[in-house]
């Protein structure tokens, strides 16, 4: 799903939320329902990439909308709605910053 500058900012905005909830790494993968090294790796620049469905695993475990783990610096006012938290709209909302991404 991701480039290295998104999965640079996913990285970073799970290492400041989980650290902000008191989690472990190894706490947070388990609310997650994703192995320990699956978040150290990410938070160490170690992984290339995040799948939609880790994103959305990560941001269920922190109760955060998933777009929360996109925002730079936080970042979240372009996106809101009753439907954030689902796979449906994350990819939706994507798609759509990517092709204004593309045309500027």
């Amino acid at each position: 799903m991701s480039d290295p500058t998104t999965t640079s900012t996913i990285a970073l905005n799970v290492r400041i939320l989980r650290a902000a909830r008191g989690l472990s790494a190894r706490a947070l993968g388990e609310l997650a329902g994703l192995p320990r090294n699956t978040i150290t790796n990410l938070e160490n620049g170690r992984k290339d990439a995040v799948s939609v469905d880790e994103v959305v695993c990560l941001a269920r475990a922190m109760d955060i909308p998933p777009l929360e783990l996109l925002a730079i610096a936080g970042d979240v006012s372009w996106f809101t709605g009753p439907d954030v938290y689902t796979r449906e709209a994350v990819l939706a909302r994507v798609g759509e910053l990517l092709t204004e991404m593309s045309s500027e």
